[in-house]
């Protein structure tokens, strides 16, 4: 099972994505965290209901494509005559309208799956390893060694900084590799729950992803840009 380490001044990477707690994360700064929301996953599950809404409230594109598809109907049955380049001009356009549908439904849906995950990993933590900190409720850290992986790993969609600091209190680690990415049957992923609070390392992968769960203060160092993963590149 993952123990709590007792850290002091032990230097970490956050990535932090911009919201209006943004503004405290300045250099010299001592960020506190008990126990309080992730801010991460709950900015993706506000992120996720607005896209939601957006696909609600928007129904009109498929009442047109059904029109473009039941006039080419026509046309093929020889019942209907029309301009084949206003045809043509229509259909690119509600062609491109539909693949960003496409994309927003596929959003929304890697939202779902992302948030239904982290609610198997914390309805295990909870049952089974109370004493361990809520993924939902701590600050997220990595090493330096993986800072870059991690920067890559974020949504490209994201506005983020990331930033160097000293941590003071407690933290554990642990393989993210565990959590899926897709939609798994539900009990092999109480079953990948398990051995992520148990601390095992993911054996199946190469790739793996250590995070760090944390409680405590956090002294913020400072702001690294993007470019110097290079050089954390691995």
């Amino acid at each position: 099972m993952l123990m709590y380490m007792e850290v002091n001044g032990k230097v970490f990477y956050h990535i932090l994505t911009i919201s209006r707690y943004a503004r405290y994360w300045k250099p010299g700064k001592t960020i506190t965290y008990k126990e309080e929301n992730n801010f991460l996953i709950y900015t993706r599950l506000a992120e996720l209901t607005k896209r939601i809404e957006e696909v609600k409230k928007d129904k009109p594109y498929l009442l047109e494509n059904l029109q473009i598809i039941k006039k080419a109907e026509k046309v093929y049955n020889g019942t209907d005559d029309f301009d084949i380049f206003e045809y043509i001009y229509e259909s690119k356009q509600q062609l491109g309208i539909l693949i960003n549908r496409v994309v927003e439904l596929h959003n929304v849906t890697f939202g779902y799956v992302n948030l239904l995950n982290e609610l198997i990993f914390e309805r295990v933590r909870y049952n089974d390893f109370p004493e361990l900190p809520s993924r939902l409720k701590c600050a997220w850290l990595c090493d330096k060694q993986q800072v870059g992986k991690w920067w890559r790993e974020f949504n490209a969609r994201e506005c983020k900084k990331i930033f160097k600091v000293e941590a003071y209190g407690k933290v554990i680690r642990a393989d993210r590799s565990w959590m899926p990415t897709d939609i798994s049957p539900v009990k092999e992923q109480f079953s990948l729950a398990t051995e992520y609070w148990n601390g095992n390392l993911n054996p199946t992968t190469k790739s793996r992803l250590r995070e760090y769960l944390f409680i405590g203060k956090l002294k913020v160092i400072e702001e690294i840009e993007p470019q110097q993963l290079l050089k954390y590149r691995v």
